[in-house]
């Protein structure tokens, strides 16, 4: 309760047990308080669903950092318009969905974000797209993007606008599905696809100013 100025929080198999003697309205000023300052938190298997809730993400306004994993039935919507400060988020091994907005907009406003680690996720309700922050805004400092052997149903992936992304890895059953890929404008020298699986649903493959592209690798 005393933490107000931690700025690494790590939770692992946790569960809110309701049980709370301390006085509420304290209690709930000690939490802004350690959250308005955090820099990284790491949400392992815990069934706290207040913790990742937009009330707590909208406190969230300095987190440099946000990995999540084996969260189960989280809108990752809410994340949409927060997190202003993000650089490295993290989202694996979780059943995840994107309802409360479009698929589009989800990381539209994350344009400090370097890397994006989206891999071995399951969906409860269909995700098509995967859409990089610089796709509507032009303005991205996105450089890493993973997406591995998540959500088989992914139709669309597009990181167009992305100027400064150079990492690009597509692996496992991810491309299953996959009808359009758009990195234009992006600083990928290679796109290898040797990894995935399967990719034959492949119909438009946009590389537009991809000036630094020298070589594209494809499985057998």
């Amino acid at each position: 309760l005393c933490c107000h100025g931690l700025r690494f929080l790590w939770l692992e198999h946790c569960k809110d047990t309701g049980n709370n003697d301390t006085d509420g309205a304290r209690m709930e000023e000690d939490v802004r308080r350690c959250f308005q300052r955090l820099w990284v938190l790491v949400v392992r298997h815990t069934k706290w669903d207040q913790i990742l809730s937009a009330q707590m993400l909208d406190l969230m306004t300095q987190l440099r950092e946000l990995i999540v994993m084996g969260a189960q039935g989280w809108d990752m919507g809410l994340l949409h318009g927060r997190l202003p400060n993000i650089r490295k988020l993290r989202i694996t091994k979780s059943r995840v969905s994107c309802s409360t907005c479009s698929e589009e907009d989800l990381f539209s406003e994350m344009n400090k974000m370097e890397l994006l680690d989206f891999s071995r996720n399951s969906t409860y309700s269909p995700m098509k797209t995967l859409f990089g922050p610089g796709a509507i805004s032009n303005s991205s400092c996105l450089e890493t993007v993973i997406v591995d052997g998540s959500i088989g149903g992914l139709e669309h992936i597009c990181f167009s606008g992305c100027s400064k992304l150079k990492n690009l890895f597509l692996r496992g059953w991810t491309m299953w599905n996959l009808r359009t890929l758009d990195i234009s404008g992006t600083t990928v020298k290679i796109l290898n696809l040797t990894a995935t699986t399967i990719i034959q649903s492949l119909d438009e493959l946009y590389l537009l100013g991809c000036e630094n592209l020298c070589a594209i690798t494809w499985s057998p």
